[in-house]
């Protein structure tokens, strides 16, 4: 199922599938969560009637509700099986829909998936040192907007999840450098792009955890590119040699090592191969030989999402014209 937002011959929202106000008091629950509000004030704030009055402040908690959702640029958000569907807007008409697909998930609720944007500025040297060395990987100052993620309340997947993003901010070029970039806790943000697209422009990427993603334009050369995602899979595969067995780690370091030497000698339909048969090996051994869960607690390493994350997105690069 693929869902995007309806516009009118003007470009106007139609958001009658979902309640605003519904959803968005669901991320004031997150909130409040997030920071250890008790019980007792959780139950007294799912009563949206509920007058604030300090003396100092009187609000009706309706409006609060409503002016936090602006704040996590939320403005539309459905819950539909397997699949998050959300429109995030923010001042100065940057908009997207957003789609989040999981190949198996646990306790998905509107409540509880932790989604929010902000706006970045794009020389901000503390994202710029977060992004690959050098001057060839820019955020777009069209699309300064930084998706977030951070599921909380028991919320668990496994194998990965699908973020896709769908702005009329960029605009699709045929050999766009547009690419879909991820971090996870303050690390550096890395390509995780698996698809580009028209319409205005279209990204996919795959993951096997959270939290930060956003479109950067990524002028480097394909072959550093494809070389920095060999390194960064062979890499993750060697820490997680420990958890899982012996015999399956020389089976995919050896595959990971024929598909690098076959894109050494320009065979890369070769490489390809190799690597999906890299990933068919990861996902049938996924969740008995190999760790394939990640959960909210983030007390488990999700190695079968992880892997094979980082083998599609290489697939991508390999897959790219010359």
């Amino acid at each position: 199922m693929r869902w995007y937002r309806k516009t009118d011959r003007k470009g106007s929202r139609k958001t009658s599938r979902v309640s605003l106000r519904a959803r968005i008091l669901g991320g004031l629950l997150l909130v409040l969560l997030a920071t250890g509000a008790s019980a007792g004030l959780l139950d007294l704030l799912r009563n949206t009637k509920v007058d604030i009055n300090t003396g100092l402040l009187d609000l009706r908690l309706e409006n609060l509700v409503l002016d936090l959702g602006l704040l996590l640029g939320l403005i539309e958000l459905e819950i539909d099986g397997n699949q998050v569907l959300a429109i995030l807007s923010l001042p100065g008409d940057i908009e997207t829909d957003l789609l989040i697909s999981f190949d198996r998930v646990l306790g998905l609720t509107e409540q509880n998936i932790g989604l929010s944007a902000r706006e970045f500025d794009p020389v901000d040297p503390d994202l710029l040192q977060r992004l690959p060395p050098g001057a060839h990987v820019v955020p777009q100052a069209d699309f300064p907007m930084m998706v977030q993620i951070e599921p909380v309340g028991g919320l668990a997947f496994s194998d990965t999840v699908e973020l896709e993003l769908h702005t009329h901010n960029l605009e699709y070029q045929p050999g766009t450098n547009l690419r879909l970039f991820a971090a996870s806790g303050g690390e550096d943000f890395r390509d995780i792009t698996t698809y580009v697209g028209s319409g205005s422009y279209r990204c996919r990427g795959r993951r096997g955890k959270f939290s930060e993603f956003l479109v950067v334009e990524d002028t480097r050369d394909t072959d550093v590119v494809i070389a920095g995602k060999f390194d960064f899979l062979q890499d993750k595969l060697h820490e997680f040699r420990g958890q899982m067995p012996s015999w399956i780690y020389w089976s995919l370091y050896l595959k990971v090592a024929h598909a690098k030497g076959a894109w050494a000698f320009d065979n890369d339909a070769g490489a390809v191969w190799k690597l999906k048969s890299a990933i068919a090996t990861v996902e049938g051994y996924g969740g008995y030989w190999i760790p394939n869960t990640w959960r909210s607690s983030r007390d488990i390493d999700n190695v079968a999402g992880e892997l094979s994350a980082a083998a599609q997105t290489l697939i991508f690069s390999l897959e790219l014209p010359d």
